[in-house]
Order: C-alpha cells, then sequence, then structure tokens
C-alpha cells in the first residue's frame, strides 16, 4: 500500500513537470495578452521611428544638396529655414515641380546690388546659372536654410517665371509669384538705314545708365537683330517707371524707344546708330606705368544738365584693348567727357577733355590712379 502512494506521488510530480515545460514553451508559438501589453509601447516606438526616418533622411539629403548645389525635391521645413511658396498670379494655384535657384550674395556691398527692380543682366545670368536649385513640391513649397545675406531666388514654370529679393529678416512663408515672360527683339539701322552688326543695346531705366542694363545683347546677322532675354520679367519687377531698349553707347540724349508694359512689341524695335566716334581712357599708375589692374570708371559728359542722359551717360560696355586701355566704340562726336575713378579711397582720379569730333576718330584721354580697385567691375 505504501508503495503504490509512492508510485501515485512520483507519476502526479511527472505530470505537474510537462505541464510547467509545455507552458514554458507557450509564448514562442503566440503572444499572451500580459506580453503583448507589455511589448506594445516598445513595437510602436520602433515603428514610428522607422516611418520618420525617411523624413529625416529627406531633410539630411536636402541640406547636403543646397551645400553642393544639387537638384532636390523638398520635404518638410525645419525650424532654421524659410518657406517659399510659388504660385501662379493669375489664379494664386501652387505652382508644383517648378525649379527655384537662388543666389546670395558673397559681401555686404554685393547685396545692395540684389534688388529685383535694379538687377542687371550679369547677375542675372549668374543667377540662371546657378547651381542651387531645388524643385516646389505638390503645395508649391521649397525651403532654404536662413542666410546671413540677402539672395535672389527666381522660379521658373514652363514660360512663367519670378524673381524676389530674399531678405534676411524675412518671415516665413515667402510668396513667390509666377508670371508670363517676354523678351523683345532689337534691330540697329545706320545713318543711312543699312542694318548694322556688332552694335550693343539693352534694357535701361528711361535715361538712366548708372546701375547698368538690366538685359542686353549684341546685334548680329544680315539683318543686325539681338534678342534681349527677360523683358517680361523686368517690366513686372519695375511697375512704378518707365524702362526703353537703347543702344549702348555714350549718347545724350540716349538713343532709345520706351516700351508699353501693356503694349509690348512683336515686330522688332528700330534704333538708328547716328554717327560716332570712339574713346580711349588710358589708366596710368603715378609712376606712369600702365595700371593692369581692373579699375571702376565713370563716363559722363561735361554738358549742362539739361537732361538726365546728358548728366550721366553710363552703362555702355567697353572693350578692354590692352593693359589699362579700354575702348569705348560708340561715342556721339563733338562733346567733352570727364572721366574718373569711382570710390573714395581713390582720391581726386578724374581726367576731362574733347571726344571724337568727326565720324571713325578715335579721341584719348589718360586717367592718373592713385589706388586701384580689386574688383574687375567697369561700368561706363
Amino acid at each position: 500500500m505504501g508503495m503504490i502512494r509512492r508510485l501515485a506521488l512520483v507519476a502526479l510530480g511527472l505530470v505537474v513537470l510537462l505541464i510547467f515545460v509545455m507552458r514554458s514553451r507557450a509564448p514562442q508559438g503566440g503572444p499572451t495578452e500580459e506580453t503583448s501589453a507589455r511589448d506594445t509601447p516598445r513595437a510602436t516606438e520602433g515603428a514610428r521611428s522607422v516611418l520618420e526616418a525617411p523624413d529625416d533622411a529627406a531633410q539630411s539629403i536636402e541640406r547636403a544638396a543646397v551645400a553642393a548645389n544639387t537638384p532636390v525635391v523638398d520635404s518638410s521645413s525645419p525650424a532654421e529655414r524659410i518657406e517659399i511658396v510659388v504660385v501662379d498670379r493669375a489664379t494664386q494655384a501652387p505652382a508644383a515641380g517648378a525649379e527655384v535657384r537662388h543666389l546670395a550674395a558673397n559681401s555686404d556691398r554685393e547685396a545692395g546690388q540684389f534688388n529685383v527692380d535694379s538687377v542687371s543682366d550679369e547677375l542675372l545670368r549668374k543667377l540662371e546659372c546657378s547651381d542651387a536649385r531645388l524643385l516646389a513640391d505638390e503645395y508649391g513649397r521649397v525651403f532654404l536654410p536662413r542666410l546671413t545675406r540677402h539672395a535672389l531666388v527666381m522660379g521658373r514654370s514652363g514660360e512663367r517665371i519670378g524673381l524676389l529679393t530674399l531678405r534676411t529678416d524675412a518671415p516665413s512663408p515667402v510668396l513667390l509669384e509666377l508670371a508670363p515672360d517676354a523678351s523683345v527683339t532689337v534691330q540697329v539701322l545706320d545713318d543711312y538705314g543699312a542694318p548694322r552688326a556688332g552694335v550693343p543695346v539693352g534694357l535701361y531705366p528711361e535715361d538712366d545708365r548708372f546701375l547698368g542694363s538690366m538685359s542686353s545683347g549684341t546685334t548680329g546677322g544680315p539683318d543686325a537683330l539681338a534678342t534681349l532675354p527677360h523683358v517680361g520679367l523686368m517690366m513686372d519687377s519695375n511697375p512704378w517707371r518707365d524702362l526703353a531698349v537703347s543702344i549702348s553707347g555714350l549718347f545724350a540724349p540716349s538713343v532709345q524707344v520706351l516700351l508699353d508694359r501693356d503694349n509690348m512689341p512683336r515686330a522688332p524695335v528700330v534704333l538708328r546708330l547716328p554717327p560716332h566716334g570712339e574713346l580711349e581712357i588710358v589708366l596710368r599708375r603715378a609712376d606712369g606705368s600702365l595700371e593692369v589692374n581692373p579699375t571702376q570708371l565713370h563716363v559722363a559728359t561735361t554738358r549742362p544738365k539739361a537732361t538726365a542722359a546728358e548728366a550721366v551717360v553710363v552703362g555702355a560696355p567697353s572693350i578692354e584693348v590692352v593693359g589699362g586701355r579700354h575702348v569705348f566704340p560708340f561715342v556721339m562726336l563733338g562733346a567733352a567727357f570727364r572721366a574718373s575713378t569711382r570710390g573714395s579711397v581713390l582720391g581726386s582720379a578724374v581726367v576731362e577733355g574733347l571726344g571724337p569730333v568727326v565720324p571713325g576718330e578715335r579721341a584719348s584721354l589718360t586717367l592718373v590712379t592713385e589706388v586701384p580697385l580689386a574688383k574687375p567691375a567697369i561700368s561706363v
């Protein structure tokens, strides 16, 4: 009897042990309610990190793209960025996929030139060639890093284009409106009515050449035609003043045709080149040697200030022949000119003299500089 009781107890122990072993293996087959409740927060947190990773990666890629000047489609806007919303001006609809380029000023002095109402064609070309390119998302948004200096921002979608000055303190978001652009074709004829190739032409504020041309070209081909790009953009950026197509020469009054912003010309704008000569400005140092470093020049007529054009005749391109010699190939006849180096550090570097008197004559003036400017900028 005692033996039977002992065997029963052993059997019972084996059964209990078998049940324990089976239960210990059960969680491998499927989670219990307790283990599911305990592990769910951690699993959810892991899933969230996986979902957020593409967004964080996109921001990292975008930062690298802006630094490396490579195109990228934008994602989200962290706090250190400024949002630009690109829209169609007529409909205010988002311009999804619009190309946006930006160009930041390299210095505080250069930042003063980053105004949409006075941007030069040279600066506009730099902006168009900038590799800092972004693509607007489905809502028309792009995000740029906060900049330490002003920047120019250009948006483009098909034939629509827009331009704005992005200031360092601009509130976010900034609206960039796109409108249809337009170019203007110019033809230059000589005094006898024959086409004249090789003549520089440009878009300027009426009788104001101080800031240079907003769009420029040179006539060429048998019909002596030149195309000025982005005239529509410049007209749109200058609603408060009249713009004119003009020969880029030293003429007073200017050889120009005013543009009607409500009736942009479809046929070539015809300009007549008057009889002219050339003016050479020779830059020398105080010791008499040629000044080979680029220096800013300002050339104006010395006639009474009857009009703005007579007071300041600037913006004509020059051709540097050799060393410190600069030749202005399209100059009015019978006028006296004053040439000076701009910038207070140069002191009284001024010369006055008579320009060409008969057609084809080259007059020469020598300007002795005291301190050369390091920046290669010539404005006439």
